[in-house]
């Protein structure tokens, strides 16, 4: 398992954002919008309208981009190239095509599913989305770039929606500790979000929203100097209202993977405690989060 990264400091909040085909009101605009969703959306599958440009402010160092409550489908591919110029003439270094459905590794019969089930014949695994949460595509580069100019492409012409949907955009900086959570101090929970009204002779009605996700994890000891460093400016950034986006094991490229990341904010605010551990000449403290997520 890879340790937790968490992403702050979501550059797309400053960046231009231009290029494709999108609807006049749910434009490129509501790529910025943490409320996920309020999706931006093109105006058809065709590879020009389904793609788009990120001017950043400066030069960023990036670990990863994640495109947030999608609705791709497990036939779509992406690319991601990054340039010099703000004309996008120069290439600097591209992503390639490269396919957002989890394929199955046909080498390996122990990874196989049984012949019965769909995900035998489609050659891939499924994607399990009832209330329409959409999928997150999270692209991690193999290692981190430097980038200012960066265009994004979907290849998703035969999804069955006739466009393509995009919640929110998150490029933010990586924050990964030099230990993990402790492997006693984590916890996923799924947090339903439907109401629910009895009537007097207790006929049930419920209005279906959903399940939330929670993650809770905690450090009885990391070097103090990332618990008063990073980790604190993380919260004085985002508080409780601004969003994160959490991934708890970055390494886990499969479905699996997909329900262990997502946008979210901080429940509550961390207290710091020191202790009388040393990391070299640096006093430990501990620290814990409770992330919510956003949808």
């Amino acid at each position: 398992m890879g340790t937790i990264t968490i992403y702050h400091t979501n550059a797309i909040e400053t960046a231009t954002l231009a290029g494709g085909s999108w609807d006049a009101t749910l434009s490129l605009e509501k790529l910025r919008d943490p409320r996920p969703r309020l999706k931006a959306q093109s105006t058809d599958t065709q590879l020009t309208s389904t793609q788009f440009r990120m001017s950043l402010v400066v030069p960023k160092t990036l670990a990863g981009i994640h495109l947030i409550s999608t609705n791709l489908s497990q036939a779509a591919q992406y690319r991601v190239s990054w340039y010099s110029d703000s004309g996008y003439t120069t290439l600097v270094d591209t992503t390639g095509w490269v396919a957002v459905g989890e394929s199955i590794d046909w080498s390996d019969t122990g990874e196989w599913p049984e012949w019965e089930s769909e995900d035998f014949w489609l050659g891939s695994q499924a994607f399990v989305d009832p209330d329409n949460l959409g999928r997150d595509l999270r692209i991690r580069f193999a290692a981190a770039i430097v980038a200012q100019y960066i265009k994004i492409e979907i290849d998703d012409t035969s999804n069955a929606a006739g466009v393509i949907k995009i919640g929110h955009v998150y490029v933010g900086t990586a924050f990964t500790p030099s230990l993990n959570f402790a492997p006693d101090s984590n916890r996923i929970a799924r947090v339903s979000n439907t109401s629910l009204r009895r009537t007097p002779a207790g006929t049930r009605f419920t209005n279906r929203r959903g399940a939330g996700q929670v993650i809770a994890v905690a450090w009885p000891q990391l070097p103090s100097e990332e618990v008063l460093g990073e980790i604190d400016d993380i919260v004085l950034i985002h508080d409780i209202d601004k969003p994160v986006y959490v991934d708890r094991d970055p390494e886990n490229a499969d479905v699996s993977g997909v329900k262990t990341a997502f946008l979210a904010t901080i429940e509550e605010l961390p207290d710091y405690v020191l202790t009388a551990v040393f990391f070299d000449s640096d006093n430990a403290a501990s620290v814990g989060f409770q992330f919510q997520r956003v949808l």
